[in-house]
């Protein structure tokens, strides 16, 4: 819960942080608007979704700042306020969405092991927000932005500046641009681990590599866990009662 806090706190800094002025005023309003509004529907969807009707722990503590994610690249944008709420809205479905079933797909299709939910956080609002730029940058005109037009859009400004169609899909081909070097980045830096690096006796432990105390039990909540909830209760109290 901690990791709430610091992210409701830094993350309007994150988006406003490159601006200035009310550039930067813009950015700060709308990432707050939009994490407030992730952070209702992350908590409304993963009772929602989820099997046993409960809040899922991993949902809220990642899925509630994917407003902040969403963000990204329209916070310095002159948005509506309910533009900026119904994006980290989205933001936040779609994240809870890829915790409860795309997550679960990638491990069984591509054996896909994101133990972080750093795409379901990171990645799939970004790619919602990128797309939310692309619009963003279709519609602005200056008339609107005043002063701050070119620091919002600088190729726009100058002795031979952008069309608003121009720069929208400028936009959107460095999105194809951004998912294309990650995914290639990713395999040849997987291709290279699995070469350089040997793959552990048992995935998901730390004994291998680190000291951990004796008396120490796995204990999973996920379904998916190695040991069950009860399985792992009545293991530790064995353990206390064999000393």
């Amino acid at each position: 819960i901690n990791a709430e806090y610091m992210g409701w706190l830094y993350w309007p800094s994150f988006n406003g942080a490159p601006g200035s002025g009310a550039q930067q005023h813009r950015a700060v309003v709308n990432t707050v608007y939009s994490l407030a509004a992730s952070c209702f529907c992350a908590f409304v969807f993963s009772m929602l979704l989820r099997e046993d009707k409960k809040f899922n722990m991993v949902d809220i503590q990642n899925a509630t700042l994917a407003g902040g994610v969403v963000m990204g690249t329209c916070a310095d944008m002159l948005i509506h306020p309910s533009a900026a709420l119904g994006l980290g809205a989205i933001g936040g479905i779609v994240s809870v969405i890829g915790y409860v079933f795309v997550q679960g797909l990638l491990e069984k299709i591509i054996k896909l092991n994101d133990t972080c939910g750093v795409h379901n956080l990171h990645g799939l609002p970004a790619i919602v927000g990128a797309l939310a730029g692309v619009i963003g940058a279709a519609v602005a005109e200056r008339k609107d932005y005043g002063v701050t037009f070119g620091n919002t859009f600088k190729a726009r400004v100058g002795s031979d500046p952008r069309s608003a169609s121009h720069q929208a899909w400028m936009q959107f081909f460095f999105i194809l641009i951004t998912l294309a070097m990650a995914i290639v980045g990713g395999l040849v830096c997987g291709a290279i681990c699995r070469v350089l690096l040997p793959a552990p006796k048992k995935g998901f432990t730390d004994e291998e590599y680190w000291e951990t105390p004796g008396m120490e039990v796995p204990y999973f909540f996920d379904e998916r866990g190695e040991v069950a909830r009860s399985a792992a209760n009545t293991q530790s109290m064995e353990d206390v009662k064999g000393l």
